[in-house]
This record gives structure tokens, sequence and C-alpha cells, in this order.
């Protein structure tokens, strides 16, 4: 009912002793006739903000049916949300949808958080976020749609929002970066399949003013443990190459039983080398935790296994009486391997180095096949061994998870 100057009136109870105005845009929207018991009932905070005795300033009052109402002003809460909320507190449950926008169930969980009255929406919130996440054209893995972490938070034994909330704190503790001082805010850079380098113009920023600090402190513990284990596998690798020792005083040792072939250490390093070069690094800042503070978890490791898909290295042929050729893909186990001379797609094959280059391949002509006790390449193992790790690292990240619907629990 409208009582003018676009102010609606709501009248939630037969002898109503309260009235609640709703801001929009600064100004009275909707005054809502209800009952002070039931709005007190519904919350320790409500109970303080409408007891008389409660030793803050005395409400206003409003003339109203007649007598004079107590005026209870929230200027700072939306007024969809309480609105819905004041319909539950006085039953009138009839003008209730069971279906809401992301953007209502965000601001509900905002109020609901506020007040400390969550269980009030229950079993409401069941079928709102249960219709929210069947939508087809809704992800809660998007950037834009981090609320959900609130959501799952607010209102913890919702049907289905402890896998929403799951998923979502792995996709952000892969995405994150950029993290405030004060954790107050951070970046959030999407996956891109073709993506190596940080578009600073594509990353989010996520405001987490009203996301729950203890969920956000297990996301960004989770991707900082991600980076450290990886930084220091790469820093191992890197040592066993003679590329990082002691970075203080720059003194390098090569680990060269990974591999008996100087040729063999020498074109690894020098590919490790340029990979880094070409994507705008240094080794100094790829194996120091400063260098990849900045990017998100994902991108770190794509570029490591861009770095470790490009060493290249030879098999140590010298120990082979046999001409041997090395397949070029690192991810293998690299043998030295005899060649028939009807060999037809070499394609795959990276170099040709004969222990003899005079001496005539005494192989059958029956294909490629490997040498009895093949000689494997330590440093290639090392490179597939990085690639895979940052898979698993990836795939390895905790899921934030409640116990029950106690909302202070952390992570399992």
């Amino acid at each position: 009912m409208s009582i003018g100057m676009g102010v609606t009136r709501h009248e939630y109870s037969r002898c109503p002793d309260v009235i609640v105005d709703l801001y929009r845009d600064g100004k009275v929207a909707e005054k809502v006739y209800g009952t002070s018991g039931a709005i007190r009932n519904a919350s320790a905070a409500f109970d303080r903000m409408l007891d008389p005795d409660n030793g803050f300033r005395t409400l206003p009052t409003e003339t109203a049916f007649g007598r004079q109402l107590r005026l209870l002003s929230l200027p700072e809460d939306d007024a969809d949300s309480m609105l819905i909320l004041l319909k539950l507190i006085h039953y009138q449950t009839s003008a209730i949808s069971k279906v809401v926008s992301y953007k209502l169930l965000v601001e509900l969980a905002i109020i609901c958080d506020k007040y400390d009255c969550g269980a009030i929406l229950h079993p409401w919130t069941d079928i709102w976020i249960s219709n929210l996440i069947n939508t087809e054209d809704h992800d809660p893995l998007k950037p834009g749609f981090e609320g959900w972490l609130l959501i799952g938070h607010v209102f913890p034994s919702a049907d289905g929002i402890a896998a929403v909330v799951g998923e979502l704190s792995i996709q952000l503790a892969k995405e994150c970066y950029g993290w405030g001082s004060d954790h107050s805010q951070f970046c959030r850079y999407p996956y891109s399949d073709c993506e190596v380098t940080l578009d600073s113009s594509k990353s989010i920023t996520v405001d987490l003013r009203f996301n729950p600090y203890p969920i956000m402190q297990h996301i960004f513990q989770e991707s900082e443990r991600g980076k450290s284990s990886i930084l220091e596998t790469i820093r191992g690798f890197f040592t066993t190459l003679g590329l990082v020792g002691d970075i203080d005083s720059n003194q390098s040792t090569t680990n060269s039983s990974l591999c008996s072939d100087q040729i063999c250490v020498e074109l690894a390093t020098g590919s490790v080398v340029r990979s880094i070069r070409q994507l705008g690094l240094s080794v100094r800042q790829i194996s120091d935790p400063e260098g990849f503070g900045d990017l998100p978890l994902w991108l770190f490791c794509k570029r490591l296994k861009i770095i470790a898909k490009n060493c290249r290295t030879i098999v140590p042929w010298s120990r082979s009486s046999h001409p041997v050729i090395v397949q070029s893909n690192p991810y293998v186990d690299y043998t030295a391997m005899t060649m028939s001379q009807k060999n037809a797609n070499l394609g795959h094959i990276q170099a040709v180095l004969l222990s003899d280059p005079t001496k005539k391949s005494s192989a059958s002509p029956d294909g490629i096949r490997s040498l009895t006790g093949p000689e494997r390449c330590g440093i290639a193992e090392k490179a597939r061994e990085i690639s895979d790790y940052s898979d698993t690292v990836q795939s390895s990240m905790e899921r934030w998870a409640y116990t029950g619907s106690d909302k202070s629990e952390g992570p399992s």
C-alpha cells in the first residue's frame, strides 16, 4: 500500500507496536508495521535494539493507528532483503518467492550475518540455494560470484552449499594473487588455456568486506602452500643444472650424476635459460619466492610446465656401441634405442647421435626397439617430474569444509 511520497506501507501485524523504516537511495521507501516482540525474538541483536532498557538512545516515535509507535530506522540495510526477513518473522510466507537472484541472496546473507538471524530463513534457504545452483546460466565458480563464500558461511547447513563453497575455495586458491596487506581484498585472474603472461586488465578485484575471514585465510594459505611447494621443486632442478646455488654468494654447483654426458647437461641448461628468457623472466626471479608472488597459482604452474617442456636433453650415448636416437618428448623415459635402416617416420626424433659414425648398424630391420638395459637421462626425468608435480599441486588443493552446522569450523 502506497502512502505517498514514494513510500510503500506494509502491515505485518494486526496490532503493531513498532515501525521499521527501510531506505532506498538514502530516502525512506518502505514502512513496515510490525510487532516488536516477534522482531526481538528473531535475534539477540534485534532484542537489544528494541529493548527500552538497553541503555542506548531512546527510539523516536511516530503516530499511526491513533497511537504513538516506536520507530526503528535501518538506512544501511538492503530494503528488499529486510522485507523478506520481516515477512518471515511475522509469518507472512505466502508473499515470498521460491526463487531469488544471486544478488538478493548475498544481501540476505549480509543481513543475517549482521543480525545473527540466519536460522530464521530455514528452510527457505534450502529452496533458494537449490534453485539458484541448478539454474543453467548460473556458475558459482565464475568471477563475480565470490559471495557464495558468505552465503555458505551464514547458511552452512543449506542443501548443496558445502559442495559449492568447497569447489569455489579451490578455484580461488588457484586464481588469487595480489592480496592486500590487511587481506581486505585480492585480485582474481581467471584460468585461460592460451595465456602465459598476466594481463592486469583482465584481473578482477574481490572485495572481502563481507566475506568470512577464516575461509579467506584458508584460501590464501592454500595458494601460498602450493607456490612454496612447486618453488622448492624448481629450485632443486635449477641447482641440478648449475643455475642456482647460494644466490647470496652467487655460487652454483652441478649435479652431474643425473647425466653422464656433459653435452646433454649443456643442452638442457641452455634450453631452460632460453625458455625462461622467452617468458620475460630471469633465473633469479623464477627461483626466488618474490619472483612469483604476484602471480596466481595456475599461471605460476603453467609457466613452470612450459620451462620443463622446453628442456632439451640427449641420451648419454657414449655407453652404447649402436647408433642411438633420442625422443624429443621430455615426459617419457629417455632411453638409448637402436635405429633400423628401414625406419620411415622420424618426425618425433630430436637428435641422432652415433657412437661411431663409420660403423654400420647391426640392428635387425624390425623398426625401432629398445636396447637391453636402456640408459636414462636424469635431467629429463626431473623435467618430467616438474611438469607432473605442477598438475599434482593444483589437484591437491584442500577445499574448505564445514563440520555439521558450526560456522566456526576451519578447513578439513
